[in-house]
């Protein structure tokens, strides 16, 4: 193999890998966009992101966050409050696992999982 041979290889090999390397990086916990990674912040009855840590509340050895006392008396007594529907799915995620999303309003969006929050988001990007 000549030099410029070796030269053009080793950029394609590089190309490659870099173009690789992105495509796992974007995959990993945590770099998903608009991800809210501190659960403690947000208001599961009103599904809402706040400022600081709200009142944690255990329920069934979960922890879901409520921001008043109103909400703490709904997250222990009504299932529906401690559950969402993933919006690109369809179906009933925990609150307490699910992968959340802050919205553009600063809603909270939950996911069943990080591939129906990134299909979320390519529709969403698709769409503007």
């Amino acid at each position: 193999m000549n030099t410029r041979n070796r030269i053009v290889t080793t950029f394609v090999v590089m190309a490659v890998g870099a173009a690789l390397g992105t495509a796992l990086a974007s995959r990993l916990p945590g770099k998903l966009a608009g991800q809210v990674l501190d659960r403690s912040k947000i208001c599961m009855v009103n599904d809402a992101v706040m400022g600081q840590p709200q009142l944690p509340v255990e329920v069934g050895g979960k922890t879901y966050y409520g921001c008043c006392a109103g909400c703490v008396g709904r997250l222990n007594k009504d299932r529906k409050a401690r559950v969402a529907v993933d919006p690109v799915s369809g179906r009933d995620v925990d609150k307490s696992e699910a992968v959340i999303l802050q919205g553009g309003r600063g809603e909270a969006l939950y996911f069943e999982s990080e591939e129906t929050a990134r299909q979320y988001q390519g529709r969403a990007s698709a769409g503007s």
